[in-house]
């Protein structure tokens, strides 16, 4: 696998600061220097002395330092949580450096530029993880979709890249989880991956390593059959689901316990969910900014529902990225709601029963949301009850305090 390089072809002062950024990120076992920093992008000290100080306001983000000595200035931390910095920052600059990364999903239907990927690793080494995460869905019999594929993706890769060049997870704490239910199926899988990547490139992968992985693979939503069990934790995704929706139904009105499938399509989103929380493992929502966006108000009240949960079953807040992909499944609820939401309609008409009945079936056909309640002349209205109906349509002017529509 190559070493990421960088051009110095860089006006944009975002971009430069990305491109440090991830060179620190990625060489974090070297040295740099502000001067070396200067004459590369061809900028003053001063301005490389800037973009560190922002840097080092992100590196904080990840519980990382920017540490600074006479040799010069690199990254330290956990070797966790510079993964999950390089992939925050890959998946985000993704659309800055069209030949940095490239969406791994249009890699996966051999739309790739495969040269475009040099500065990251080779070609043969985007092939093989590709081919590995193929063999993992025909041996599941399921399919990776986004935005997980994206991340075990570019998990293994980060992975490979830091062992080759000499950087291993060692906390103990990867490896000594007494919390950690073990899947057979997800088991086999898990060795399967860490065989093949060892063959491919030559390396020793820890155990500490490959529970990591194992995290990954339970964290990514892939639906197959889990062996059931009863044990508190296995009801866990069953009850935060079933609180979230109580409380979101409470706060807004709306009865969602109501909405067929919403449950299960959600309890599906929610277990994978809340392995990557108590992992540690953080998904992106390339949908976020458009929901903080559109749907503040919905998005906020979603955000204090998921805190409530998340509190009463003491699991750590989820980000705002899970937050979106939460409020996505009572978006789609609110949609089937407006669409089965019926419309109480009376039809009057003054010249008789026959236009009426015609109107009324005519409604009918053209809005698959009225309910056609009544068909009545108008001299028949004054004694109708109208305080429950929805909308009242008629051929002609009526005399009567209720707001109605004239159709001609």
């Amino acid at each position: 696998m190559n070493k990421m390089e960088f051009s110095n072809n860089v006006d944009n002062i975002d971009e430069r600061r990305t491109e440090i950024f991830l060179t620190l990120l990625i060489n974090t076992n070297q040295f740099t220097t502000i001067q070396k920093l200067s004459d590369q992008y061809m900028v003053s000290r001063t301005s490389i002395i800037n973009d560190l100080n922002v840097i080092q306001e992100k590196l904080q983000n990840y519980n990382l330092e920017l540490t600074k000595t006479p040799k010069g200035t690199k990254v330290t931390g956990s070797e966790i949580n510079i993964r999950n910095a390089l992939v925050s920052i890959i998946k985000k600059s993704g659309k800055l450096y069209p030949d940095f990364i490239e969406k791994y999903q249009s890699l996966r239907h051999k739309e790739l530029k495969l040269d475009e990927m040099n500065t990251m690793i080779s070609k043969d080494s985007v092939t093989f993880f590709e081919n590995l995460l193929n063999e993992l869905e025909n041996k599941l019999k399921v399919v990776i979709n986004e935005p997980y594929y994206t991340n075990l993706l570019t998990h293994l890769i980060i992975m490979t890249n830091r062992i080759l060049d000499g950087n291993c997870i060692s906390d103990n704490v990867e490896r000594k989880d007494d919390t950690l239910t073990i899947n057979e199926k997800m088991k086999d899988c898990t060795i399967d991956l860490i065989r093949k990547i060892e063959k491919k490139f030559n390396i020793i992968i820890s155990d500490e390593e490959a529970v990591y992985v194992y995290k990954y693979l339970t964290s990514i939503g892939l639906k197959y059959n889990y062996p059931y069990s009863e044990k508190e934790s296995d009801l866990l995704p069953e009850n935060f689901t079933r609180d979230l929706i109580d409380i979101l139904s409470q706060m807004s009105g709306v009865n969602y316990s109501s909405v067929v499938g919403l449950f299960e399509k959600l309890m599906l989103h929610v277990k994978p969910m809340i392995n990557r929380t108590k992992y540690n493992i953080q998904i992106k929502n390339p949908l976020l900014s458009e929901f903080l966006r559109e749907f503040k108000d919905r998005f906020i009240m979603t955000k204090i529902a998921c805190h409530l949960v998340c509190k009463n079953y003491k699991i750590a807040m989820i980000n705002d990225s899970e937050v979106a992909y939460i409020l996505s499944y009572f978006l789609s609820a609110d949609e089937k709601i407006v669409k089965n939401l019926k419309i109480k309609t009376i039809v009057i008409c003054h010249s008789g029963y026959g236009t009426s009945q015609l109107l009324a079936t005519r409604l009918e056909k053209t809005f698959s949301n009225i309910e056609i309640v009544g068909v009545i002349t108008s001299n028949r209205l004054q004694g109708i009850d109208l305080n429950n109906i929805d909308l009242i349509v008629s051929t002609e002017s009526l005399d009567i305090k209720y707001p109605y529509l004239v159709a001609s």
